[in-house]
């Protein structure tokens, strides 16, 4: 690595925010080998072993935030804390269009000891209420082709010295990428082969038509973690 990039590495994100006000958002997701996020069943847990889950972990404490779809939050009761010693949890920031968070979920339990953030286009001050009751902050953003528009909440949530985001996959993995939000991949990869053409893959949207299209990484590395890989790279 030339010397310039080494000194820029570790202050990569504090620097992207400061010069264009957004947090640096790297997006997280683990597959199979042959490129699914969960078998059949919908099930996902675990497709990757301990060491790599560990090291996501980790990668929650280097982060300011961290960032889920209520879907994925519906889905497994997530916490979306760090759960290792010594280390500090994320903010915890879902994004949730139409406010369907259970309030018995452990996040929302949790609201009052670990910071949780519910980026919503709902605007009933009493459905937002009970809400806040319990400790969440409400961040009401535009809508954009029926969902919370994500550049806005971005804006947001810079403003709010949100400076780097671990986004943990999702539906809207594909909308951050359209809007040109994403700055690293974290792809974890398990070697498993589950097929099935309705099993899912990390990122969905309508993809894109020519191999030329395609979003290109650079500076990529390769770890093993146990018998998994993980491969990072920038966009």
């Amino acid at each position: 690595m030339p010397v310039a990039q080494e000194c820029l590495a570790p202050n990569q994100a504090f620097f992207h925010w400061i010069r264009t006000g957004l947090p640096f958002i790297a997006l997280k997701y683990a597959m199979t080998l042959d490129g699914k996020t969960e078998a059949a069943s919908g099930n996902s847990k675990w497709i990757t072993g301990e060491e790599t889950r560990a090291y996501v972990h980790r990668l929650r404490h280097e982060y300011t935030g961290i960032l889920a779809g209520i879907g994925t939050v519906l889905k497994d009761d997530l916490m979306l804390n760090c759960g290792l010693p010594e280390t500090r949890d994320p903010v915890r920031i879902v994004c949730d269009t139409n406010l369907s968070m259970p309030l018995n979920c452990s996040m929302v339990r949790s609201a009052t000891r670990c910071p949780l953030i519910i980026a919503t286009c709902v605007t009933d001050k009493n459905r937002l209420a009970a809400y806040e009751r319990a400790g969440c902050r409400i961040l009401t953003c535009r809508r954009k082709h029926g969902h919370a528009d994500l550049r806005d909440l971005m804006c947001r949530l810079g403003k709010m010295e949100i400076s780097s985001i671990l986004v943990e996959g999702g539906s809207f993995a594909a909308s951050l990428l359209e809007e040109h939000l994403v700055n690293r991949v974290v792809a974890c990869i398990a070697p498993w082969l589950f097929g099935g053409e309705l099993s899912k893959s990390p990122i969905g949207g309508s993809g894109v038509f020519n191999p030329a299209e395609g979003v290109v990484l650079r500076n990529t590395k390769m770890m093993q973690m146990g018998t998994d890989y993980v491969i990072e790279g920038d966009i």
